[in-house]
């Protein structure tokens, strides 16, 4: 039973760590999206 309980835990820490790294895409992926509008309304330079 114990070793149910520890393959319990790691995989809890696992899907923590794959969260984290979902959360942190998600927010570069927002950031990308910020920059490109910020360059889409900046006039061309000549």
């Amino acid at each position: 039973m114990s070793e149910i309980t520890a393959a319990s835990a790691e995989q809890f820490d696992g899907i923590g760590q794959v969260n984290a790294a979902i959360i942190q895409l998600d927010q570069m992926t927002q950031q990308n999206a910020s920059l490109a509008e910020v360059f889409r309304l900046q006039p061309e330079a000549a």
